[in-house]
């Protein structure tokens, strides 16, 4: 990750050593990883770091020292040999920002010999939505589960699991949201090994994120289980869906938006059978690996490397 490894992509340049980059963010154009502008709405691009100087500038910095931070980060993408990407959305970006660079996309491998599917079919007396994963501010989980209140029914649960970020106010304004409704039930972070048993108690996963998703494991996890998802209008979760047609897609931020689509799935619980019909098998984890070991392979039979 070029946050702590910039110093050395630059030696590697320096001794001719080929690399491959791995994007897993937006860290390399945008200091705030995440590509929501400070005033909180999403950013269009950095413009050769223009837009940061303008659009995100902390009381301390000065405009060229974006200009000098997105040359740097220029340097480091267009001289690796490869540069990875996880997501058809995350390249797309990366190619508005640098257009000379060449992207491939490599999904995150999932390890699927953990994975269990529930053998019997969908429940049509209980629904179960349900969210797996850290639980802080960028994750928009009060918008889902006051979404879900709205939602009339004695058959409806919102299953939340994971581990609250270093937020001690967001976890109140948790803690007291899921008090309010019985259906809600706040349940302890697992271990990756333990995943596939959380997500078989869900019959749709929830992702109501409010910055851009670049993969989301437990989406990739959960098309692995057989578990349709309901995500925000940000990011890759939304490409899949929209290409696949095995979810539904909601504006980020929006509670009323929200409502509805929850309420749609109660009131027809047959889009949950339709929507597994068609989710994709995700990469497996040593596919990802033999992918990888074949373009380290390439790299260096390309490149002559300096003793």
């Amino acid at each position: 990750h070029a946050m702590r490894m910039a110093s050395a992509i630059q030696a590697v340049q320096n001794c001719n050593i080929p690399y491959i980059l791995s994007l897993t963010d937006f860290y390399l154009p945008c200091y705030r990883i995440n590509y929501i502008r400070q005033e909180g709405n999403l950013c269009g691009g950095s413009q050769g770091g223009v837009n940061c100087g303008t659009k995100c500038l902390l009381p301390d910095w000065r405009p060229a020292f974006f200009l000098d931070r997105y040359s740097m980060a220029q340097k480091i993408v267009e001289l690796a040999q490869y540069v990875v990407c996880p997501s058809e959305y995350v390249a797309a970006l990366y190619s508005q920002e640098f257009p000379d660079a060449k992207f491939k996309v490599v999904a995150h491998g999932i390890d699927l010999s953990l994975c269990r599917i529930r053998e019997n079919d969908h429940k049509v007396d209980e629904i179960v939505f349900g969210y797996l994963g850290s639980i802080g501010p960028v994750k928009g989980l009060e918008i889902l589960i006051e979404a879900f209140q709205h939602v009339v029914g004695d058959n409806l649960r919102l299953n939340i699991c994971g581990g609250f970020v270093n937020d001690d106010g967001y976890e109140k304004t948790i803690r007291n949201l899921v008090s309010l409704d019985e259906r809600v039930n706040l349940l302890p972070a697992v271990n990756p090994r333990e995943v596939f048993d959380v997500l078989q108690t869900f019959d749709l996963l929830c992702i109501p994120s409010v910055v851009p998703e670049t993969f989301s494991l437990v989406f990739h996890e959960a098309m692995a289980a057989q578990v349709p998802a309901m995500v925000s209008a940000l990011g890759a979760p939304q490409y899949h869906i929209e290409t696949y047609q095995c979810g539904s897609v909601v504006p980020a931020g929006d509670r009323r938006a929200w409502t509805v689509a929850l309420e749609t799935v109660a009131e027809r619980p047959e889009l949950l059978a339709s929507w597994r019909d068609e989710l994709p098998l995700p990469l497996r984890i040593e596919e990802e690996a033999f992918i990888y070991q074949t373009l380290y392979l390439q790299s260096t039979s390309q490149t002559s490397v300096v003793d």
